[in-house]
């Protein structure tokens, strides 16, 4: 595997830490037709930054130029600002104590998931992508180590789909405890519930913290340079 499709995998792999997106899918796995479902908005989920990442990719939208300055100001001074909003938020998040974080709560709300059909899942599964600005905030980072690589400009085009797998592999865990153990899978996913809720506001307070940061720097530096 080519070092720069390495490269960009690793830091796809960011993605994986998506708690409030496993936590809907598992949700969704205890709707009528869930299977179904969870595959509605698993691939909604991945279609979305598949297709996000073709565009920026195809059109040849320098990313990493753009948020170095290269590209002018405005980039810099945006991933500056980005990145304070996601040290404040983690911040929040460790100062207001054990409460859940809002994707968990989203995904507990009975009422919400009552009338899922796939249709309506692969939807929800895009518009989540959309709107999460810090997951689509890392993958862009990851498009931008892919950009930076020496392939070809086909060869970026075809990893991006991997690239964008990898960094949607949190989704299809929940799918593939159940399709692997039918039997066990109700006490199987509940297991993983609690995961998350132990370690989901670990992952609400550090991650954006750590990202935040490395956001505050890249802007900075493109603004200095």
């Amino acid at each position: 595997m080519a070092p720069g499709v390495l490269s960009a995998l690793v830091v796809a792999l960011s993605g994986v830490a998506a708690v409030g997106s496993v936590a809907l899918v598992t949700a969704l796995l205890a709707t009528e037709r869930g299977r179904a479902n969870a595959l509605g908005y698993q691939f909604g989920y991945l279609g979305a930054y598949a297709a996000i990442g073709l565009a920026v990719v195809g059109a040849d939208a320098n990313v990493a130029a753009w948020t170095s300055g290269e590209a002018g100001r405005a980039g810099p001074i945006l991933v500056t600002l980005l990145g304070a909003v996601f040290v404040v938020l983690g911040l929040r998040t460790a100062l207001r104590g054990r409460r859940t974080s809002e994707p968990l709560d989203v995904a507990r709300r009975p009422g919400l998931l009552d009338r899922a059909t796939p249709g309506r899942s692969f939807a929800l599964g895009v518009m989540v992508a959309l709107v999460n600005v810090k997951n689509l905030a890392l993958f862009l980072t990851a498009i931008a180590v892919l950009q930076a690589s020496d392939l070809t400009a086909g060869q970026r085009l075809a990893a991006v789909p991997l690239v964008a797998t990898t960094f949607c592999l949190g989704v299809f865990v929940p799918l593939a405890i159940d399709l692997a153990a039918p039997a066990r899978s109700a006490r199987l996913l509940a297991g993983l519930r609690r995961g998350i809720d132990r370690q989901g506001r670990l992952l609400a307070t550090w991650l954006p913290i750590v990202v935040g940061l490395v956001f505050v720097a890249r802007g900075v530096r493109g603004l200095v340079a």
